[in-house]
């Protein structure tokens, strides 16, 4: 059974850095270090420094909530960030950290305190930054040549930031939270109301991260948007692609109550929570207890999409136990449920597209539906397959494929601007693109052809589609 679902555990690694508006107007472009702003024709404005990994617009295609990461140097600056409960364990760990470095002998190369069992990456290196400071010249004589590596140690944490884009130019505005932890991949979503937004922390630290469990689920947190607000908790764990609800009143998501699992599989639940009232205000002081909606075999990246007519759409294995090692499903496909009005579950893909068809989006979370609820992207990652299916017919439109040759793996997430053209990134010597570089395309349905719209976009940022490398992480003493 799990060779059989083997790689739902796998967070997808295909990023998203075009972000259209709701009206489809405009795109923020995320290139590391830097944000463009592009318009549906190209015009291109930026880049502007800011270090942003994902943003969720609010409805009015100006505001925009951002995760954007920030590094800190001295251990004020990251004490500001810890949470009472991380705090405190960092001070009880303290001591015991610092005797086992003092008492080391030999190599620092691959060495590790045997107290770092039970610490994330993150806390970890706070605590080389409050040994930093707090015994500075012991640490330096300690470290030898490695001080001055040392020395320039500097923490990654998150903040969840508000912005804006007016006339091509994006401004950032207040920070409402910075977290130790990362925040799940995908997860930070704006209520279609715009006056929430939702994401998952990874759940850092202690035996979980030790097993993996931080890749595969979180908790769920919401907040209002106004300055001062609090942030609450809506799941102790949750996977990271939930959705809202059109009216902005619930929280709709994935979870598990036996934990996650990282070797093995796991029955979960898809839970929906009233997170507002009927008059659109937090519910206080607490939130009442979710109800369950469907039974799933729990995976990171069921998503799920919550459309404008109640039914709520989500990523799942369609299994039936018991079941035969031949019986077994061999992937992922698309369900639906409406809690108003019908209490069964329903297949959305044909058994025959789920056969011969590409299926990728949905085992990776990374599929799209067309506004309106009346198609979705299916894809296959490594053979850069896009197409939309029809969920009325039963019918596949092929958009974009390689030779079996000449396979090149999807370099972004293909996304809707408008309900009639599709954004998606082509690979270098596609016949809508150029030569020698990946180019961003709007395909039309209705036209069936696509328009390249970044030809004039600096080389510079174009080649981050062909990186694709996640940023390495803070070194310690080697």
């Amino acid at each position: 059974m799990a060779a059989a679902m083997a790689g739902l555990a796998a967070v997808s690694c295909v990023p998203k850095r075009v972000h259209w508006s709701p009206d489809g107007q405009q795109a923020i472009v995320l290139a590391g270090e830097n944000v463009f702003v592009t318009d549906a024709d190209g015009k291109l404005s930026g880049p502007f420094p800011a270090a942003l990994e994902q943003v969720s617009w609010r409805p009015d295609s100006r505001g925009f909530v951002a995760v954007r990461q920030e590094e800190l140097s001295t251990w004020e600056q990251v004490a500001r960030v810890l949470s009472p409960e991380q705090d405190s364990r960092l001070m009880e760990l303290e001591e015991p950290f610092r005797k086992e470095v003092f008492a080391h002998e030999g190599s620092w190369d691959g060495w590790r305190p045997e107290m770092a069992k039970e610490l994330s990456a993150p806390e970890l290196l706070a605590l080389w930054i409050y040994a930093r400071e707090h015994d500075a010249e012991k640490l330096r004589d300690k470290l030898g040549d490695h001080w001055k590596e040392a020395a320039k140690w500097k923490l990654t944490v998150r903040c969840i930031q508000l912005g804006e884009v007016e006339a091509g130019q994006m401004k950032l505005g207040p920070v409402l939270e910075r977290h130790l932890d990362e925040i799940g991949p995908g997860s930070l979503l704006v209520s279609p109301d715009g006056q929430r937004a939702a994401y998952a922390v990874k759940d850092v630290g202690g035996p979980a991260e030790a097993k993996g469990g931080s890749d595969i689920g979180g908790s769920l947190r919401v907040r209002d948007l106004a300055e001062g607000a609090e942030l609450r908790l809506a799941a102790k764990f949750a996977a990271w692609r939930f959705g809202w609800t059109a009216d902005g009143r619930y929280l709709v998501y994935a979870t598990t109550k036996t934990g996650p699992a990282v070797d093995g599989l796991v029955l979960g639940e898809i839970k929906r929570l009233e997170v507002a009232d009927k008059r659109g205000k937090i519910r206080e002081p607490a939130f009442p207890e979710a109800d369950s909606l469907a039974g799933i075999l729990y995976f990171p990246d069921t998503k799920i999409v919550c459309l404008k007519d109640g039914r709520i759409l989500f990523s799942a294995a369609p299994v039936q136990l018991p079941a035969s090692t031949n019986d077994m499903p061999q992937g992922v496909s698309l369900f639906a449920i409406d809690p108003e009005r019908q209490a069964t579950v329903t297949p959305l893909i044909t058994r025959e597209a789920q056969a011969h068809q590409p299926d990728d989006g949905f085992g990776k979370g990374l599929f799209e539906v067309r506004p309106g609820g009346t198609d979705v992207t299916m894809l296959n990652i490594e053979q850069g397959t896009v197409g939309v299916y029809t969920l009325a017919t039963g019918g596949l439109d092929i958009i974009m494929d390689s030779k079996p040759e000449d396979k090149k793996a999807l370099a972004e997430v293909p996304s809707w601007r408008t309900g009639d053209e599709l954004s998606l990134v082509v690979p270098p010597g596609h016949e809508w693109g150029s030569a020698k570089r990946a180019e961003l395309v709007l395909y039309s349905l209705r036209e069936k052809k696509g328009r390249c719209i970044s030809q004039k976009w600096p080389d510079e940022l174009m080649n981050l589609w062909g990186e694709n490398k996640p940023k390495p992480a803070p070194t310690q003493p080697e």
